[in-house]
């Protein structure tokens, strides 16, 4: 495998829909996220640049960024023609794991993002009400014991008490 399994370059991905006008045409499209890109595919995308790292990566590596007319924006990470074989083989060993293995890069990365957005959400798309419902609905039947906690994820928004009472926290962020 060489440089051009990696993937489209910038100028061939902007073909159809849109203009290229960066200093990387003939840089290969690593990976993609826009501005709703679910948390799986933004996890991967920090993934991918925690491990090839492109602010020390002798600009090998790059984050570009294009405005889309649907999307508001696409994020690329770019890999250019002239990176060495050991950046290109990093590369396709990172896609190749994504491929045959898991869809996702970074285990603990995910339960992470998982675990600060249903925080988010629970904080400041719920109100209180809406909390006691959802915590009706979707609790542990035995949802008893301590108050404390039960009124806190209630009345103050905490998630790390809420997420106690459910079977599947990260349910919140995927609903």
């Amino acid at each position: 495998m060489n440089f051009t399994d990696i993937g489209p370059t910038m100028e061939e991905s902007h073909a159809r829909d849109a203009f290229y006008y960066g200093p990387n045409p003939d840089a290969r499209i690593i990976y993609s996220m826009h501005r709703d890109s679910d948390i799986g595919t933004r996890c991967n995308f920090q993934a991918f640049i925690n491990a090839l790292d492109p602010d020390n990566n002798h600009g090998y590596f790059a984050v570009e960024r294009s405005s889309h007319w649907a999307v508001g924006w696409i994020d690329y990470l770019i890999i250019t023609p002239d990176a060495p074989s050991s950046a290109i083989q990093q590369t396709l060993n990172l896609l190749a794991y994504l491929d045959d293995s898991y869809p996702v890069l970074d285990e603990d990365l995910l339960s992470e993002m998982e675990y600060e957005e249903c925080a988010e959400i629970w904080a400041n798309c719920y109100s209180p009400a809406d909390r006691l419902d959802y915590l009706r609905r979707n609790a542990y039947p035995e949802l008893s014991g301590d108050f404390r906690a039960l009124r806190s994820a209630i009345q103050q928004g905490s998630w790390s008490d809420a997420s106690r009472f459910l079977p599947c926290p990260s349910d919140l962020a995927y609903s």
